[in-house]
């Protein structure tokens, strides 16, 4: 269908689509266009979509696909839109409960690299007193939801 101009009911239905997360895929076997011509007349017409789909990418973590073709892991991109930051690359977002597909805020916290190696190391040893001292390292936000989960770890290693 290369060529054909949009009619004015195609247009509703992209618009319509688009935005609240159906897969291009859809809308373009809906509409009998190409993905592409989807992502290009969505694009024309300024349309965003948080998502098109997500998937668990082979380390486990889940990737979710911005727009048309921005590939970021869930955690980061989720830990991102609560604090409207942007991550640089360097620092890392550590699962509290360590479950890669957990993506709620409530589990995640932001470390340097080596922090985040440390606090494995601590985890595995059970180093109480570590882990208790490590919260000045976290950033203030991060700090409520440590002490939560630092308190069902205790709970778990029969610890109080």
């Amino acid at each position: 269908m290369a060529g054909v101009r949009w009619t004015d009911a195609e247009l509703k239905f992209l618009e319509e689509n688009y935005t609240s997360k159906n897969s291009c895929k859809y809308i373009a076997e809906t509409l009998g266009r190409s993905i592409r011509a989807v992502y290009t007349m969505a694009d024309r017409m300024g349309l965003s979509v948080q998502w098109e789909y997500r998937r668990i990418d082979k380390d486990g973590y889940v990737e979710v696909v911005l727009g048309s073709s921005v590939k970021k892991k869930e955690h980061r991109y989720v830990y991102e839109q609560e604090y409207g930051i942007v991550l640089s690359g360097y620092e890392h977002i550590h699962h509290l409960d360590e479950d890669k597909q957990n993506n709620v805020i409530e589990n995640l916290v932001m470390m340097s690299p080596a922090n985040h190696n440390r606090l494995h190391a601590m985890i595995e040893r059970k180093d109480i007193e570590a882990l208790r001292k490590f919260e000045a390292v976290l950033l203030y936000h991060d700090v409520p939801k440590y002490q939560k989960w630092l308190n069902s770890f205790f709970l778990q290693c029969d610890i109080v």
